[in-house]
C-alpha cells in the first residue's frame, strides 16, 4: 500500500454505504456477496431503508473486514 492509498479504499469513515461501494471494497461479485449475506457470514443491511435499497453502516462493514463482527 502506498502513502496515498486508504486501507479501506472508497469506504467512508462513517455513514451509510450502498451495495456498489461494499462490492468495490470487498472486491467480489454481486452473486458472491449475496451468498455471503444469505449464509449469515456478512451483516444484514440497515433495516431503515427496506429491501429495495439495501445500505450498510460503514462502521459495521469496517468491523467485518477486520474480523470483529460475523453478522448483525
Amino acid at each position: 500500500m502506498t502513502a496515498n492509498e486508504k486501507p479501506f479504499g472508497v469506504l467512508p469513515e462513517s455513514g451509510l454505504v450502498r451495495k456498489k461501494i461494499v462490492l468495490q471494497v470487498l472486491g467480489i461479485s454481486n452473486s458472491t456477496f449475496w451468498r455471503l449475506q444469505r449464509s449469515g457470514r456478512f451483516p444484514r443491511p440497515d433495516p431503515r431503508f427496506g429491501e429495495h435499497m439495501p445500505m450498510w453502516r460503514a462502521e459495521v462493514v469496517r468491523r467485518w473486514l477486520v474480523g470483529d463482527v460475523a453478522s448483525e
